[in-house]
């Protein structure tokens, strides 16, 4: 039980990173939908204020030992996840910087340039290929872009 927790708190981490500054709170890090389906809106205030807290500690103390010594979570890092980028698709120029609502920001890893018709705020899927590279899928493109992690 202890690892399944440790691999479901983790994995929100990797997808729904929150701003550096700011103290982790379950309720940032997670949708509302899966806030419910995790039954933490049934925790007063005192409980939340409990939880949030110990994941503090586990941020600090315990998720980088397990993110490297877990198999589950190992995987979980490496696994395809999907998000969106944050206003207008206009395609790439070499050096494009792509910001996404959960607070990452990939950027191109070719000089490869290529334009699109305008998409508003498209859904993007982030993947490994088979040589280990990320690469990106947009929503509505039917092109693919090589990234790579900034923030």
């Amino acid at each position: 039980m202890k690892i399944v927790t440790a691999s479901f708190f983790f994995a929100l981490f990797i997808t729904q990173p929150i701003f550096a500054s700011e103290a982790p709170d379950v309720r940032k890090l997670m949708t509302a939908y899966q806030f419910q389906e995790a039954g933490l809106d049934t925790l007063n205030k005192k409980q939340l204020q409990a939880l949030n807290q110990w994941l503090i500690s586990y941020t600090a103390n315990e998720a980088p030992i397990i993110q490297k010594k877990n198999k589950t979570v190992k995987k979980a890092v490496r696994a395809t996840f999907n998000s969106q980028l944050v206003g207008d698709f206009v395609g790439w120029t070499g050096k494009t910087k792509f910001v996404l609502e959960n607070g990452q920001v990939w950027k191109q890893r070719n000089s490869d340039q290529w334009r699109s018709p305008t998409i508003k705020s498209p859904t993007v899927v982030i993947r490994k290929n088979i040589l280990g590279f990320y690469v990106m899928d947009i929503e509505g493109v039917k092109r693919s872009i090589g990234v790579k992690r900034v923030q």
